[in-house]
């Protein structure tokens, strides 16, 4: 079943990093700015400072209220509390049949739609305010003015400065949600109005986490169902609101996760026909055992036709061991291997501070031609991506030895940024989900110079900057399905997170080129040929001989401690899952605890660490050579004696031939 957001009118990705959504109101506003800013898609832009009354509904969050129209084509407004200079006395009498009404310096308008746009800031001139005019169902309208007036109160008292007005800020503001989560309970109507409804088999609370997003509200199992139903769900929206997805004959795969670097989340993968939207569901809840419960339940007393344990923390049908004894003698390929490992390591599309991470491979990228048997075109897996470029090296052992002279309780490091974490994810998936990066960067678009626009020039950024040690993603070795058509790959070409497909404008650099597509190596024609030679290399036997070696470095014994130190291979502290709870759990001041779970954000995560000793080398067989093989031509391939080798690709893609026994050139 297809999943459906709290609203389809309204991205959450909209809202402020931290900001809690509450509820929502129905109503009817219009807005008098001090600006020529357009507020609705059918008004004269010269006479647009005064927008006709709407009807729509109004999102009452922790530090903003959304204004969304019930016209689409109109865009959303958001009222920052810290902007609000009034707000109509609820003692009024005249107030009690009139209008609420909100006067503010700023607002924010938000455009709606697939092409993604930055954020409009509007802010009155001196002595001057924007004013909104908001009408209510009298009973709405009491506890409306009830709850602005709490927060806008908590907002004035956190921007009067000082720790200990963060402090008491912090605490009412945590007190008001915990009365509001208090006050909400699960609203059943949705599967009662199923036409067989069954029993709740249980009930909990805790988090459904996707990019950006972490969204609290109970989490719901039956026999034939697992529900998500946000706190902010009324029950006038409940069915809309209430997110479902079938249990009753699916395929499922779970996994045990972290979150929030607490081990209290699974992770539920999907067959296909499952869901449309997605093929994973990442819950958290508020303990390991509301975890292992649930775990439980979905196993034992529901109707999916298969439920087996993924790659992941906990029991699971295939051990790490023996993954590993099968990469090693040529059974899987490197990118399913890599894939895995990723999974044993909590690695996650749905959240972006653990992303599932691939190397680079690759180093030539100005080349005409790609030729697999020479060793200058790969980049030294033997070292970590930050150790590549020997004055870096140098910056990072300086770093290490003056940081730990001094003798502080902070453990040294020699970088102090990640291969890993939400902005280089952002960064590389801007064209795929431009939205990310306006809920990353505060509604606006990074500088042109600084995004995403070439292979080679961010190949070259991270050989030259000390603060540039990005690794890539899956991506980069993935093709989407498509038939064995040129229209499937033309399909695939306008899927690709390297094509602007949507038109966004990004701005022009500094030469003036303008960002759109992303430009490719001279030895790639199309970004399907991009990936396909990518992925060769990666399945190469040059890598296939080296791979053993980065594994050490991310996932393995020299990703942590002494071993680490000699590999130059040591990152900030913050990004160790263990060294950054113990710093949360013993910080009892709120603003510092606040900022190290803002760094633990930013930061990204190291991998959970799998091998304590050094991992073994592949074997290298002619299997090697049929897995590239199938790698340029997709599918399963047979083995010796008859064995199957599946290797992780998604569709077809342009046959490249690759003999082990000469030389061979990709153009």
């Amino acid at each position: 079943m297809q999943e459906s957001r709290l609203d389809p009118k309204f991205d959450l990705l909209c809202l402020q990093e931290d900001e809690y959504y509450f509820r929502e109101y129905a109503c009817q506003f219009s807005i008098a700015t001090k600006s020529n800013l357009q507020l609705n898609a059918t008004s004269d832009e010269d006479n647009s400072s005064i927008a006709a009354a709407e009807l729509g509904v109004l999102k009452l969050c922790s530090s903003s209220i959304y204004l969304v129209p019930e016209n689409v084509s109109d865009p959303v407004v958001r009222i920052p509390l810290d902007c609000v200079a009034t707000i109509a006395d609820p003692s009024s009498s005249s107030e009690a049949k009139g209008p609420c009404a909100i006067q503010s310096s700023t607002i924010i308008v938000i455009q709606r739609g697939l092409r993604a746009v930055p954020y409009k800031t509007s802010t009155a001139p001196v002595d001057t305010f924007h004013s909104t005019s908001l009408n209510f169902p009298p009973d709405a309208k009491i506890n409306f003015l009830e709850k602005i007036r709490q927060l806008w109160d908590i907002t004035k008292l956190r921007s009067a400065g000082g720790k200990e007005q963060e402090y008491h800020a912090t605490e009412q503001l945590h007190s008001m949600i915990v009365a509001h989560e208090a006050g909400v309970d699960f609203d059943s109507m949705p599967i009662e109005e199923k036409q067989n409804a069954e029993d709740i088999l249980e009930k909990f609370r805790g988090f459904r986490v996707s990019p950006l997003l972490v969204q609290p509200g109970f989490i719901v199992i039956s026999r034939s169902t697992t529900y998500f139903q946000p706190y902010s769900c009324l029950p006038s929206s409940a069915a809309t609101g209430t997110q479902q997805w079938k249990l009753t004959n699916a395929n499922i795969k779970y996994g045990r996760r972290r979150f929030q670097l607490r081990d209290l989340a699974l992770e539920i993968f999907f067959d296909k026909e499952t869901t449309v939207e997605t093929s994973s569901l990442f819950v958290a809840f508020n303990s390991t055992e509301d975890r292992n419960a649930f775990q439980a339940i979905l196993i034992e007393k529901t109707k999916v036709a298969s439920c087996t344990p993924a790659a992941g923390k906990g029991p699971t049908t295939t051990s790490l061991r023996q993954v590993t004894r099968d990469w090693t003698a040529g059974k899987i390929s490197n990118y399913d291997y890599l894939m895995q490992l990723n999974e044993y390591a909590g690695r996650s599309f749905n959240d972006l501070t653990q992303y599932p991470v691939f190397p680079w491979v690759i180093q030539d990228y100005s080349s005409t031609s790609l030729d697999l048997h020479d060793p200058g075109t790969f980049r030294d897996l033997c070292r970590p991506i930050a150790a590549l470029n020997p004055a870096r090296v140098r910056h990072g052992r300086e770093m290490y030895a003056a940081l730990q002279s001094t003798g502080g309780d902070d453990p040294p490091w020699m970088y102090g940024s990640h291969y890993s974490n939400p902005g280089i994810v952002i960064f590389y998936l801007l064209r795929q989900r431009p939205h990310l990066m306006l809920r990353l960067q505060n509604g606006k678009f990074d500088a042109p110079d600084r995004l995403f626009s070439s292979i080679s020039g961010t190949w070259e950024s991270v050989l030259r900057w000390n603060s540039d040690v990005k690794e890539l993603i899956p991506e980069f070795y993935t093709l989407l399905p498509s038939s064995r058509t040129t229209t499937g790959e033309q399909q695939q070409q306008q899927r690709s997170f390297l094509i602007n497909s949507t038109g966004t404008d990004f701005g022009s650099r500094s030469s003036g080129a303008v960002v759109n597509d992303v430009e490719l190596p001279p030895w790639a024609r199309t970004p399907v040929d991009f990936i396909t030679k990518m992925r060769a290399a990666l399945e190469s036997p040059f890598v296939s001989a080296k791979l053993h070696k980065w594994i050490d470095l991310i996932f393995g014994v020299k990703q942590k401690g002494s071993r680490a130190v000699a590999a130059d291979n040591v990152f900030h502290f913050m990004t160790d899952d263990e060294t950054a709870l113990r710093y949360i759990v013993n910080e009892n001041d709120v603003a510092l605890r606040s900022a190290f779970e803002a760094q633990i954000r930013e930061y990204g995560r190291t991998p959970i660490q799998l091998f304590t000793k050094k991992h073994p080398k592949r074997k290298a067989d002619s299997r090697i050579t049929r897995m590239l093989q199938a790698c340029t031509c997709g599918g399963p391939v047979s083995g010796a004696a008859g064995e199957t080798m599946t290797t992780g690709t998604r569709g077809n893609v342009n046959r490249i031939q690759v003999v082990s026994s000469r030389p061979e050139t990709l153009q």
